[in-house]
C-alpha cells in the first residue's frame, strides 16, 4: 500500500485524475550474504548506505493523468514527479567485515508517459512510451558519482483470447539511455515476456507459465511454471517451479535460485 492522496474526476468516456505522496517510498532490497535473494555487487556481498531524501514537504511526489475510453480504443497521457525507487549505486570502499561498503542514491526526476490499447476481435494491441528525464544512473564500475541521464522506454504487446479459456499474451518492452559511456546500464536493452494460462474443471484449475527474456544478454531468463488448484471457494493450493538461466544481466544474480514452491492461500 501507498499512502496517497487522489482525486478524480470525469464520467465513462473521460477521467482526470492527480495524485500527491507525500512520504515517497522505495525498495527494500535484501543484502543479508544468508538470503539467496540478496543484493551483490560483482560477485560480493554489500552494506548498503542509503541516502534517501529527507521527509518534507518539498520532497513529495505529485503527478495527473488524463484517460479516454472510447469504442475499442483506450489512451491516456500522464505526468509524474518523482524519484528513482531503485537506486544508483556508488563504491564507497570496504567495511571492517570485508563487504563492499555501497552509497545508494535517490534522485528527483520527472516521468512523461502516454499509452494506447486497441480492441480487434480476439485480440488487445496494447502500447506505452515514457520519457524518464534527468534519472539517476549508476557510474561504470561503480566508481565515482552517480550520474545523471535521459531515459525513454517503450513498450509493444499483443494480448490474444482465442476461447476455450485460453490467454497467450506477449509484449516487448526497450529502453534506450541518452548519456555518456560511463553509464553501466545499456545504452540500449529490452526485455520481452511472455504469458500463457489455461482453466480447466469449470475453471477451478488454472495452468500457466510466465516467462521474462532478457534480449540484452545473450537471451537470459526467468520462467516460471505454476498449476493453481481452487480446493474450496476459501482454499487455493498453489505448486510451481521457478526457472533461472544466465550468464550475465539482472537475471545472473540469481542463476541458482532456481526453485520448486509451493503456496496455500486462505481467503476470508
Amino acid at each position: 500500500p501507498v499512502n496517497a492522496l487522489r482525486l478524480s474526476y470525469g464520467g465513462m468516456s473521460v477521467k482526470a485524475e492527480v495524485i500527491f505522496v507525500p512520504v515517497p517510498e522505495y525498495y527494500e532490497l535484501p543484502t543479508d550474504p544468508k538470503n539467496p535473494w540478496g543484493i551483490s555487487l560483482n560477485g560480493m556481498n554489500c552494506e548498503m548506505n542509503h541516502h534517501t531524501p529527507s521527509k518534507r514537504i518539498s520532497h513529495s511526489e505529485y503527478g495527473a493523468r488524463l484517460c479516454a475510453y472510447l469504442n475499442s480504443v483506450d489512451f491516456s497521457f500522464c505526468a509524474l514527479r518523482t524519484y528513482n525507487k531503485i537506486p544508483a549505486f556508488s563504491l564507497a570502499g570496504i567495511t571492517p567485515e570485508g563487504l563492499l561498503s555501497v552509497d545508494a542514491y535517490y534522485g528527483r526526476m520527472t516521468m512523461l508517459g502516454t499509452d494506447l490499447s486497441v480492441s480487434a476481435g480476439n485480440f488487445v494491441i496494447r502500447a506505452e512510451a515514457a520519457a524518464y528525464l534527468d534519472m539517476l544512473h549508476t557510474p561504470k564500475n561503480y566508481m565515482g558519482a552517480a550520474k545523471r541521464g535521459n531515459d525513454l522506454v517503450s513498450l509493444i504487446g499483443v494480448d490474444w483470447y482465442p476461447g476455450n479459456d485460453w490467454t497467450l499474451m506477449l509484449q516487448y518492452c526497450h529502453t534506450h539511455i541518452f548519456g555518456d559511456d560511463e553509464l553501466s546500464d545499456y545504452h540500449n536493452s529490452g526485455m520481452a515476456t511472455v504469458n500463457i494460462s489455461k482453466a480447466l474443471l469449470r475453471n477451478t484449475m488454472k495452468l500457466g507459465a510466465f516467462g521474462r527474456i532478457d534480449c540484452a544478454n545473450n537471451g537470459a531468463f526467468f520462467i516460471r511454471f505454476n498449476a493453481e488448484y481452487q480446493l474450496t471457494d476459501d482454499i487455493a493450493i498453489t505448486l510451481g517451479y521457478d526457472w533461472f538461466r544466465a550468464d550475465a544481466g539482472m537475471f545472473a544474480l540469481y542463476k541458482d535460485n532456481s526453485e520448486v514452491w509451493g503456496k496455500v492461500k486462505y481467503s476470508f
